[in-house]
């Protein structure tokens, strides 16, 4: 009787693991089919790489506004949310001629990131200017090309990777788009926000 009973507990058990492994699993599956490219909220979901034909469409529906000649894919809020942890972080952002003329060289357009100055509650003031700089892929207060040049669009990504054990911090990031032949520039901005790495 006590072995059968002993047979029991173990059977049970192993059921129990196996039942908590399969969720794990499956929330892992599904959280990876329904990445966004960002985390914020009314943010669209674009998947990470700017060259794709869909995400250049789903970037230009921004540019309805016939004022605007920057557009970056984040939500109304403008923020990024990136975790702890995350090694390629990556949000794609537009800008267009200012002429209208067709982009033939990428040296016509030229953006700048631009970090706002330290205080004590954002990123620069908390990690320092050398580290938040370098959470940036890209180079910051210097002339970047665009990856692509269609029509009167060009079409970048910037990335940011975040160390496991970087302090949380919020820094806002000016983008800065120049044209070098008429020395015309337009702008936007979003706010970075790093956040704490969640259980999965």
């Amino acid at each position: 009787m006590k072995r059968g009973y002993k047979i029991l507990i173990i059977v049970l058990s192993i059921a129990l693991i196996l039942t908590i492994l399969a969720l794990v699993f499956g929330v892992l599956v599904v959280r990876n089919l329904f990445r966004p490219i960002c985390c914020g909220p009314n943010q669209p979901t674009y998947p990470n790489d700017v060259l794709s034909e869909k995400n250049r469409q789903a970037i230009n529906e921004l540019f309805n506004d016939e004022e605007i000649n920057v557009a970056i894919a984040l939500g109304v809020d403008n923020a990024a949310r990136i975790k702890q942890g995350t090694e390629r972080f990556s949000i794609a952002f537009s800008a267009r001629s200012f002429d209208g003329d067709v982009l033939r060289s990428r040296d016509k357009l030229k953006y700048k990131l631009k970090l706002q100055p330290a205080t004590r509650e954002n990123c620069m003031g908390i990690l320092g200017e050398d580290e938040t700089k370098n959470l940036f892929f890209q180079e910051i207060d210097q002339e970047n090309s665009f990856l692509l040049l269609e029509n009167d669009r060009a079409y970048s990504n910037i990335e940011i990777g975040i160390p496991k054990d970087t302090q949380l911090c919020t820094q806002r990031v000016i983008v800065e788009v120049v044209d070098t032949q008429t020395n015309q520039s337009a702008g936007t901005y979003f706010n970075m926000e790093i956040i704490k790495k969640g259980f999965f």
